[in-house]
């Protein structure tokens, strides 16, 4: 999803998000996620109890958040083991438990709320046995 192609981010917080890209092997779910400015770290250092949320509707639903930890990029989560790199952007690999539908969505949130969501509305949404990368 690309934040400036209108099914992005809400109007209040244009510019932090600039687009999620993502792909699919069958076994794992690949999400990257691009700042506008700066890096990931920086971008939550500059937020006051700033999160990055990765939320699955589909297969199982999950969320994983990313924050700082004595200026590292950690995540926490429930019941599933990602991997994850944090550098210029945000790098993401959650293994599916099952086959078949895959939905997400991103987003950018403070301690009162949420800033930024990706996409605006709904989900990003694909077959789990499509083998592509896309960037909606």
């Amino acid at each position: 999803c690309d934040a400036a192609s209108g099914q992005g981010s809400m109007h209040e917080a244009t510019g932090m998000l600039k687009r999620v890209l993502f792909g699919c092997n069958g076994r794992s779910l690949f999400v990257r996620v691009d700042p506008e400015r700066g890096d990931i770290r920086s971008l939550l250092a500059d937020l006051p109890q700033g999160c990055l949320n990765l939320h699955i509707a589909s297969p199982a639903q999950e969320t994983v958040t990313f924050h700082l930890e004595r200026g590292v990029v950690s995540h926490r989560i429930g019941g599933i083991a990602v991997r994850h790199a944090a550098g210029r952007v945000l790098e993401v690999e959650v293994p599916l438990a099952s086959p078949g539908l895959i939905q997400f969505s991103v987003s950018l949130s403070i301690g009162s709320g949420t800033l930024q969501r990706l996409p605006r509305d709904g989900a990003i949404t694909f077959p789990a046995d499509q083998a592509a990368d896309w960037s909606v």
